[in-house]
């Protein structure tokens, strides 16, 4: 063949560079049988009428054979799942190699004879191979766009919660700068009235004494006079006294207008604060387990997550609304986590759903089932009142364990906590309310006498750290309050004012802090 002919049948054909083996015989056309052994080629391009092969260690016989014949019967061994296609095809231009391999050959063919779905099925597997590379090259772009992306969208939400941060600081500068000058005013102000007071009596009983002058004798006249010099005095002062007065009050109101202007700013910003707070709770949540990552930047607890953490970033969500955020952490908790003895491990993976610690303690335990039954109140979906109501009887079961009813740090922990008592308590109140279960009532009346046993210091009037602990934390006596309210307290014989008196006066400090920036 002319090689103007054969660059003619070779533009035919789509180069498809994708090579995988193909065994071939040479056929006589007269006869249609086929006379000589199988050989091997490799595909060099593909069309869907053809292809072109790659024919190694050509012999001479082999060679005339080729050029006499022109027909071929093809085994096409397309790689992994798909099966060999057998076809027939006519030999349309030969090219022989000079480089490379002894008598290598260039053949293009087209199919005389193939079955359509396994010619259309060949292209396509040519044409994904051949795109296989650029899908991954574009998947891979994509992905370092799409981590620039995040990297830098994180990076402008930091720097606008600073920014947001910064803004409140200086707002709430300006409102503690005009908070004092109104406080300042105000005292002046009953400085003055009080001034004032003693003007106006003053200035009666000068006014009383002239006029008990002008009743009397001549000779009293000098005195009469300095009485009315003294009344003199007395009413400019008042005069004054009733300008400054005047001057604070207008300073006063407007001092009120622009600290309502300033609350106003920043109830705003702090709304935003709050939202950017939970759009960065969002921003940590795995997708595939719904956790939300604990710590950012501490390499050794990277990629945990924290019940505890989990049980507060739930209750963030349901307080801001956004219970879809928050039912993907109840989800890995309902269907996903793995439980020891009834109970839920401290901390996961936060993308494998690993354990990660196997400790387990009472209270992120507790948190999470109180989380559970806010979700439950708030959103009106009972999918994950399970959670809280298996807990609520983990910890009672763990409740019964002791003489005294109190509820240890965890199963395997001796100590016992003032403060997993009363998030006990709080859960024990919460599941009585919603399920109606006596266990739960009765869990908490137990919970409290051990809480006014074991945990309240009537000599200091305070509460424990825990059981045989006395150890001051703060923290008991805020969530005391919190979570028995004053009035049970009260009934109790708990002394909530007392309890607040002793952190007030105990425990008081003052730090000098200077902020970085």
């Amino acid at each position: 063949m002319k090689k103007e002919s054969v660059e003619i049948e070779k533009r035919k054909y789509i180069r498809l560079d994708v090579v995988f083996p193909v065994e071939f015989q040479i056929v006589d056309p007269q006869t249609g049988g086929t006379i000589s052994e199988i050989k091997q080629g490799f595909t060099r391009n593909i069309s869907k009428g053809g292809m072109g092969l790659e024919i190694n260690n050509v012999d001479e016989e082999l060679e005339e054979l080729l050029f006499k014949f022109r027909r071929l019967d093809l085994l096409i061994h397309i790689p992994i799942a798909y099966r060999t296609t057998r076809a027939r095809a006519e030999i349309r231009w030969l090219e022989k190699v000079e480089a490379g391999y002894p008598n290598k050959y260039f053949i293009g063919v087209s199919y005389e004879k193939i079955d359509k779905r396994d010619r259309d099925r060949i292209f396509l597997y040519a044409q994904k191979r051949l795109l296989f590379p650029k899908l991954v090259s574009c998947a891979f772009i994509v992905l370092i766009l799409s981590l620039f992306g995040v990297a830098l969208y994180d990076f402008k939400l930091k720097h606008r919660n600073e920014a947001l941060v910064q803004e409140l600081i200086e707002i709430i500068k300006n409102g503690e700068s005009l908070e004092k000058r109104l406080e300042t005013l105000n005292v002046e102000k009953i400085r003055l009235e009080d001034t004032l007071l003693r003007n106006e009596e003053t200035s009666k009983t000068l006014m009383s004494t002239i006029k008990e002058f002008e009743k009397a004798r001549e000779s009293e006249f000098l005195d009469r006079e300095r009485f009315k010099s003294k009344l003199k005095k007395v009413l400019t002062e008042r005069s004054k006294l009733k300008k400054a007065l005047t001057f604070i009050s207008k300073e006063s109101l407007e001092i009120e207008a622009g600290l309502k202007k300033i609350r106003a700013s920043q109830s705003k910003l702090e709304e935003k604060n709050i939202e950017k707070l939970n759009l960065w709770l969002r921003n940590h949540q795995s997708p595939r387990t719904g956790l939300v990552t604990s710590y950012e930047g501490d390499r050794a607890l990277e990629g945990w997550a924290f019940t505890y953490d989990q049980a507060l970033a739930s209750l963030s969500f349901i307080l801001n609304g956004d219970f879809k955020s928050a039912k993907k952490i109840f989800d890995f908790y309902k269907d996903r986590a793995e439980r020891i003895d009834g109970a839920f491990v401290n901390a996961y993976d936060a993308f494998t759903s690993a354990i990660v610690e196997y400790t387990i303690h009472t209270g992120p335990n507790i948190w999470l089932a109180i989380a559970a039954v806010w979700y439950t109140e708030r959103s009106k979906d009972e999918t994950f009142l399970e959670i809280a109501t298996s807990i609520g009887d983990w910890v009672i079961n763990l409740q019964n364990e002791d003489k005294d009813f109190g509820i240890r740090g965890g199963p395997s922990e001796s100590w016992f906590s003032t403060e997993h008592n009363l998030d006990a308590y709080a859960l024990f109140g919460m599941l009585f309310k919603k399920t109606k279960e006596q266990r739960f009532l009765l869990a908490q009346k137990r919970t409290l006498e051990w809480i006014k046993v074991n945990a309240y210091n009537r000599c200091e009037i305070r509460l424990n750290r825990g059981k045989g602990d006395a150890t001051i934390a703060t923290d008991t006596f805020a969530w005391a309050i919190a979570s028995l309210g004053p009035e049970d307290l009260k009934a109790s014989g708990l002394n909530p004012e007392g309890i607040l008196d002793f952190a007030e006066e105990s425990c008081k400090v003052s730090v000098n802090y200077i902020r970085p920036s």
